[in-house]
């Protein structure tokens, strides 16, 4: 992709509750930061893509929550961490009694760094 001289995002973009301007040049920077190679043909399919995108998000963001509880997370997240407890383990060579691959008192794995 040719390299283009930078483009000025429109202005309302950085305001909240005002619509954004969809246009093939905002669609082009988009396309740009993403490296993204689009025809001409794309460029124009995206902006109506992106609009109605953005009119459907609109419309979710009209919905009335001020009764509706904060929900970070679907399900109750819980501690599923148990208490470490010291407990009895296998003894060194019982750990080791069906292995061929040890030495000392060690597994002894394939070599990883040569």
């Amino acid at each position: 992709m040719p390299k283009q001289p930078a483009q000025q995002p429109a202005k309302q973009r950085d305001l909240p509750g005002t619509k954004i301007l969809v246009d093939e040049q905002l669609i082009t920077l988009v396309a740009r930061n993403a490296r993204l190679a689009l025809t001409p043909e794309e460029t124009k399919r995206f902006v109506v893509q992106f609009k109605e995108l953005l009119d459907a998000f609109s419309k979710v963001s009209k919905v009335p929550t001020d009764d509706v509880a904060l929900m970070i997370h679907p399900v109750p997240i819980k501690n599923v961490m148990r208490q470490d407890i010291v407990k009895p383990s296998f003894s060194v060579e019982t750990a080791l009694a069906n292995t061929q691959h040890k030495k000392d008192s060690y597994f002894k794995g394939p070599r990883i760094v040569s």
